[in-house]
């Protein structure tokens, strides 16, 4: 009996004490895994900051994609080299331009009689009109179309031609003795014409208008002959 009696408090001994042992063991293992937990975890973290630095930066990128889009936009608008409020420049330049063009026009007809000193009293409302009547296709040359951007070189040379034409049809209002000559001419060419007629009036005419050399009158007329001889061949 004693021997049972003392078998008991062996096993609760044994049990208390293998009791321990469980516990550490399972420390134990919970310690082994407990590296692979923090690891698992630290792995997922820096998977969430990639993807956390992946998605800003390409939010960055798409930032400054539209900023570059807005720009390009812009740059129809700006000059290559504008700074800082380009479009107002570049308006304040096109006024300058504008302005500086008005200037150089202006200045045409001051530049236009300095050369001609008679230009108004020749290039009129009445010559002008005239001459549309006589030469309809030369005319038209010196028209400037609505809206025609021309420069001041341009508008001087148009200014220089009427000028030159009208003096050489001798239709200005100085030329008192204007007559239609083209409608003479055409109206006599169709007229049989005697060699007494397409030499004047003979050789002592011709003799007497030289008499007091070549006068500016006789000049003049003799180049409106010449001319109006041309025009009917």
């Amino acid at each position: 009996m004693a021997t049972e009696t003392q078998s008991v408090p062996e096993e609760i001994l044994k049990e208390e004490v293998a009791q321990p042992q469980t516990v550490e063991s399972n420390e134990s293992t919970k310690s082994l895994d407990a590296p692979e937990e923090t690891a698992q975890k630290s792995e997922d973290s820096d998977k969430d900051y990639n993807f956390r630095q992946m998605r800003e930066t390409l939010a960055q990128r798409d930032e400054e994609l539209r900023v570059l889009r807005e720009a390009s936009d812009k740059s129809e608008e700006l000059g290559n080299d504008d700074l800082v409020e380009g479009k107002h420049l570049k308006k304040g330049l096109s006024e300058i331009r504008d302005l500086i063009r008005k200037t150089e026009l202006n200045t045409v007809p001051d530049k236009l009689k300095a050369r001609f000193e008679n230009f108004d009293n020749v290039v009129s409302k009445e010559s002008l009109e005239k001459f549309r009547k006589i030469e309809p296709e030369l005319y038209q040359t010196l028209q400037v179309d609505r809206g025609a951007n021309l420069s001041a070189e341009e508008l001087f040379t148009k200014g220089v031609s009427a000028y030159k034409m009208i003096k050489s049809f001798g239709i200005s209002p100085e030329n008192k003795e204007f007559t239609s000559k083209k409608e003479q001419v055409q109206s006599n060419h169709r007229k049989p014409m005697s060699a007494q007629a397409i030499h004047g009036s003979g050789a002592i005419h011709e003799a007497n208008a030289f008499a007091n050399g070549l006068t500016p009158d006789l000049r003049t007329q003799l180049n409106k002959e010449m001319i109006e001889a041309a025009k009917a061949r």
